[in-house]
């Protein structure tokens, strides 16, 4: 696998000459949210500039008022690469406003794709982009691709491949995405044609991504390439962390997340959305009802499938 640490970058004048197609075009939005992120932020940037494409992009990178110097490492590179990287940097901190770190980028991205990765993350083939870009410009009714990925414990420095779980399936759809978010965020290419203003109507943040699988479901297919482009690293106390969550929160967001996305659907989803919340429920039921307000949000938001899903657990 590529040593991002060792990578040699190509100046910007030579980036911008491997672009046969017009550079006044953007082709391909890359999107980077940053918080304190300045052991990592370098490896993505770098993975970003070693891209060899055919077609123009543009890097924007979004500081959330780091009290590191993730800002000084990021301006470092548009010093360098002012036409390529856009930089962002928030005098205040945003999220803790609510303010969800991706559709701001969203919003001001200019390609006709957006590629994710955030500023701990980050890519390790250069061909991927081109790739992600050559298929989905020869399959009109894709709307996402995604890949596999290596995941870094940063704690430890291990690294390990994540299990492919798609061996026998390709193709996926809003029915499939309702069951669960499934797909690594820095593995993402999607067409930019989402109207983002609907992240408005959902209430958590920390789940912007399924929010988002959602939200291209509704636009064409989400398609699986069997390659593996890139890191997900693991950090301590980071918001997609496992230590960061627990089961009862995480059932309540996924529960309302759902709730929402049958409002916008107009319930046309609502049988394999109400499925899919009962399936959590019962996956979750141990673990949910050793909280003590386990019981009583449940019995609040859903209390006959919840009154009938004790009943069967009771007479087992």
């Amino acid at each position: 696998m590529l040593d991002i640490k060792n990578v040699k970058l190509r100046t910007e004048q030579e980036i911008v000459k491997s672009w046969e197609r017009s550079s006044d075009k953007v082709i391909v939005s890359i999107v980077c949210a940053c918080f304190n992120h300045e052991k990592y932020v370098e490896d993505a940037i770098k993975s970003f500039l070693m891209q060899k494409t055919n077609f123009s992009f543009e890097v924007l990178i979004r500081d959330d008022c780091s009290t590191d110097n993730t800002a000084g490492i990021i301006q470092k590179y548009v010093e360098s690469y002012p036409n390529i990287i856009i930089p962002i940097y928030e005098v205040e901190n945003q999220f803790i406003k609510g303010i969800r770190p991706n559709p701001v980028l969203y919003k001001k991205s200019k390609g006709d794709y957006v590629a994710i990765c955030e500023g701990d993350d980050y890519w390790v083939d250069s061909n991927k982009l081109q790739e992600q870009v050559d298929y989905m410009e020869s399959n009109l009714d894709c709307q996402l691709t995604f890949h596999n990925s290596y995941r870094q414990i940063d704690k430890s420095n291990s690294m390990y491949l994540l299990e492919n779980k798609f061996r026998d399936k390709q193709s996926f759809s809003a029915k499939d995405v309702i069951k669960g978010w499934f797909i690594n965020t820095q593995t993402i290419m999607f067409r930019n044609n989402i109207n983002y203003n609907y992240f408005d109507d959902f209430l958590y943040p920390l789940h912007g991504d399924w929010i988002l699988h959602l939200l291209c479901s509704l636009k064409g297919k989400l398609v699986f390439l069997n390659v593996n482009y890139s890191v997900y690293r693991e950090v301590p106390n980071s918001f997609s962390s496992p230590m960061s969550r627990t089961p009862l929160k995480n059932i309540i967001k996924f529960m309302s997340i759902l709730d929402t996305f049958d409002i916008i659907t107009s319930r046309v989803f609502h049988k394999e959305i109400e499925n899919s919340k009962m399936n959590q429920l019962n996956s979750n039921f141990y673990s949910t009802f050793r909280n003590k307000y386990g019981v009583f949000v449940f019995l609040v938001f859903h209390p006959f499938k919840m009154l009938d899903l004790i009943l069967k657990k009771l007479k087992k």
